[in-house]
């Protein structure tokens, strides 16, 4: 599982779609039929996927509207 992969899912800008087919392809490689909680990368993705949403990205925001 790539880190940089999910942060770029969360903070580029793009197509939904296209961002979706990424994300199913990191949980599921070779873009099997269905992704199931029990997937080896499920738990990793999203655990980072938590984190990087609810800690790393509003630190940023805050580190970059401090001084406002």
């Amino acid at each position: 599982m790539n880190r940089a992969i999910v942060l770029g899912l969360l903070l580029c800008t793009g197509e939904e779609r296209l961002k979706v087919r990424v994300l199913y392809d990191v949980l599921q490689d070779n873009m099997q039929d269905q992704i199931s909680a029990g997937d080896k990368d499920f738990k990793a993705t999203f655990k980072v996927l938590v984190e990087l949403s609810c800690y790393l990205i509003p630190d940023m925001f805050r580190d970059q509207h401090a001084g406002l």
